[in-house]
């Protein structure tokens, strides 16, 4: 769930696994480019589900030697991964004067995670807005 997305970045995404995220998408200093944005996302996401796995599939070490593996399909998170970027975008980036739906954001690792839960919330809030039309 969104408000789930929500606590894992408030609750498991300290600035070590940023910092990883940050470098195995390539990403020096900040997030500037949309598609940095996307591909950050995506990470998040993945460990977002993962994470989610491991809490559900968590019984008290009572599986008698069973190994579950997750299931998570690349190709389902490229789709979230890119809808929300894009919202987040067009909510929170300054937009360029091209005349096109062109936007530009600055997102620091060190305000990543804190930007993340005031994005998400936003999100949440505005979806649960829309539901109730």
């Amino acid at each position: 769930t969104d408000k789930g997305l929500i606590t894992f970045f408030k609750k498991y995404l300290n600035q070590k696994y940023i910092n990883d995220i940050f470098n195995k998408c390539d990403v020096e200093d900040g997030i500037e480019e949309p598609d940095d944005l996307i591909n950050v996302l995506r990470v998040c996401i993945l460990l977002y589900k993962v994470k989610v796995f491991q809490i559900r599939n968590n019984d008290g070490g009572s599986d008698k030697g069973r190994v579950e593996k997750t299931q998570v399909k690349k190709k389902e998170l490229n789709p979230i991964a890119t809808y929300l970027a894009f919202w987040i975008l067009e909510e929170f980036g300054n937009k360029l004067p091209d005349g096109e739906d062109s936007y530009d954001i600055t997102i620091t690792k060190e305000s990543f995670a804190e930007n993340m839960k005031t994005y998400i919330q936003r999100f949440v809030d505005e979806d649960g807005q829309e539901h109730h039309r």
